[in-house]
């Protein structure tokens, strides 16, 4: 039975908040440590107190998983941006063909829950016939329908589409994940809980804990964690064959090279300007 925690954290596109990060995992010694890493543009430190490092990125979303025994992992990329670039999607990790981890952000803005809902619905078919466990950790972006001083899933956005596609979720009894300046909440956007993690085929009574971490203020959301006991290697193998989206790929080679495109195109311009002018 292997000790497993789950992270997500948008960080803003802070590195002080990258820092925080790093100090919390330096202190944990579960067997395998999941990862969900929102808007976060530099490159990363990878932590070095875990034996196996597997990890990749879309723009600013990351997939680190931690592990003390070697595990075999793919990463399968979708991008959900306009013309498939922007900085939403997911990483899908196939875990041992045993466990699927997802990190994903989701469409933001307070008018925007149709697509929110039509992502999360292709992600969705994207596992539909998994019969391992699932796991989502990410900033879903979902909102409430009304003001609320603590949570309520009567007002909940994200609860239809949890009952919907069968999602579970441990009861939340911590404070908003979203949003703060340094420890206190923004008075002008209404708060919520954006930060989320979500699961299926897992046994509620192997989950251990679901929390905030507050002390952290250098980002304008909260860390989240869930921890759980689970024996992936005795779990319902499945044997689901995930393609990366052709588009994602091309998406994320133009954002990847970006600045080098764009010193490309504007040299060859010069170049071009200045032979023309010439003649």
């Amino acid at each position: 039975m292997q000790k497993i925690q789950v992270i997500t954290y948008n960080l803003n596109n802070n590195k002080m908040a990258y820092e925080d990060l790093l100090d919390y995992i330096n202190t944990l010694t579960f067997d395998i440590v999941l990862i969900s890493i929102q808007e976060y543009f530099y490159t990363i430190n990878l932590p070095k107190n875990y034996p196996y490092v597997y990890y990749n990125r879309m723009y600013g979303i990351h997939a680190l998983i931690l592990s003390k025994m070697q595990l075999d992992v793919k990463f399968y990329v979708y991008c959900f941006g306009e013309c498939y670039l922007g900085n939403k999607g997911c990483i899908i990790s196939n875990i041992n063909s045993s466990l699927i981890f997802i990190s994903l952000h989701l469409k933001d803005g307070e008018n925007n829950l149709a697509l929110r809902n039509k992502q999360i619905n292709y992600i969705t078919h994207l596992i539909l016939k998994i019969g391992g466990p699932v796991i989502l950790a990410g900033d879903f972006n979902y909102r409430f329908t009304k003001q609320i001083f603590k949570y309520c899933k009567d007002f909940d956005e994200l609860d239809a589409i949890k009952r919907q596609y069968g999602y579970l979720e441990n009861e939340i009894c911590f404070k908003f994940t979203y949003k703060y300046n340094e420890n206190v909440l923004n008075n002008t956007r209404m708060p919520s809980y954006c930060d989320r993690i979500l699961y299926k085929n897992i046994k509620l009574s192997n989950v251990t804990n679901y929390n905030i971490i507050n002390q952290f203020i250098n980002s304008d959301h909260k860390l989240v964690y869930m921890s759980f006991n689970e024996d992936i290697n005795n779990l319902n193998i499945f044997n689901v064959k995930l393609t990366a989206c052709k588009s994602s790929i091309v998406s994320c080679f133009l954002y990847d090279n970006l600045l080098c495109i764009s010193f490309t195109f504007i040299t060859l311009t010069l170049i071009l300007y200045i032979f023309l002018w010439k003649k």
